[in-house]
């Protein structure tokens, strides 16, 4: 299938080039013929010849020109448009892979798009470049894809899970990490960092790899807060939804312990544009997802 894609998209390339040539070629030849008749007809001295010759070189050059600007504006605009539907179709699939891995619990099925869209938020705050931002954005709603081997008992029991218990729910990185494994691009690299370091702690202490500090990814240090930003202020079936300032509080005293101080800044920072996403959740509780112009205003 990779080889018939790719052997598909050499073949169109190439078939465009040749029209591209056999149209220059063609227009030239003729403007070649046509030009020198008439400078044949019309010059009558060396001088005038020479002169006319100049003047029709310099148009040539000049519609050629032309010519040029208008197909690579041509191509430019369809090339941009068939990658903005690529990627509209890749956030889309994101989000339905994230909504199939929470599709156990009705609760936790728009929490992965809040944590997604908190995510982004903070990458962009922090001064990330836009397209990583755009990256963890799209990615951090797979940070739980994991829970899809994870018994249905474990992923909505509503009690202190024992010992046993909570090692085999923390599998749920690892499992994700195992699912993205072996990424073909940037965007799926930064989802499988996300699926495997967001439980990771600043100081260590988390899970699965103990990693500390800047050795988790950034993508990870985003999401992490994210994550636990959404359910603390998210209503669940055994508890009530934390008010905003009772959670803005409790990130703030993980800062340097669960959580990297910049991405804490960020969060402080990013307040505002913060409390509007969940007003606009609040009001839609039923969607799949923020539609894109909102999003844009809200990120």
């Amino acid at each position: 299938m990779i080889l018939y894609a790719h052997n598909s998209v050499k073949g169109r390339a190439t078939a465009l080039a040749l029209k591209v040539a056999l149209v220059h070629t063609l227009l030239g030849t003729l403007w070649i013929v046509f030009s020198d008749r008439a400078a044949v007809l019309l010059g009558k001295s060396i001088e005038g010849i020479a002169s006319i010759q100049m003047a029709k070189g310099i148009a040539y050059v000049t519609l050629a020109g032309v010519f040029a600007f208008l197909l690579v504006y041509k191509l430019t605009v369809s090339v941009l448009n068939k990658e903005r539907q690529r990627a509209e179709a890749e956030r889309e699939v994101f989000q339905r892979l994230a909504a199939a891995a929470e599709w156990r619990d009705d609760e936790t099925g728009t929490h992965v798009l809040r944590v997604a869209q908190v995510s982004g938020i903070l990458a962009k705050t922090m001064g990330l470049a836009p397209e990583a931002c755009s990256h963890i954005s799209q990615a951090a709603a797979l940070h739980d894809i994991g829970k899809i081997g994870i018994d249905d008992d474990l992923v909505r029991f509503e009690g202190i899970y024992s010992q046993e218990q909570r090692e085999q729910m923390q599998q749920h990185t690892v499992i994700g990490g195992e699912i993205l494994k072996d990424p073909k691009s940037k965007l799926m690299e930064v989802a499988r960092n996300i699926a495997l370091r967001h439980h990771e702690r600043w100081d260590g202490k988390g899970y699965p790899g103990g990693l500390s500090g800047e050795q988790i990814p950034v993508e990870a240090r985003c999401v992490a807060l994210a994550d636990v930003l959404d359910a603390l202020h998210s209503s669940r079936r055994y508890k009530k939804a934390w008010a905003w300032d009772e959670a803005k509080d409790e990130i703030v005293r993980l800062s340097g312990s669960h959580f990297d101080p910049a991405v804490v800044k960020a969060f402080l920072r990013a307040e505002p544009e913060l409390r509007q996403v969940y007003v606009w959740w609040r009001g839609h509780p039923g969607d799949l997802a923020m539609p894109s112009s909102e999003l844009t205003e809200a990120a």
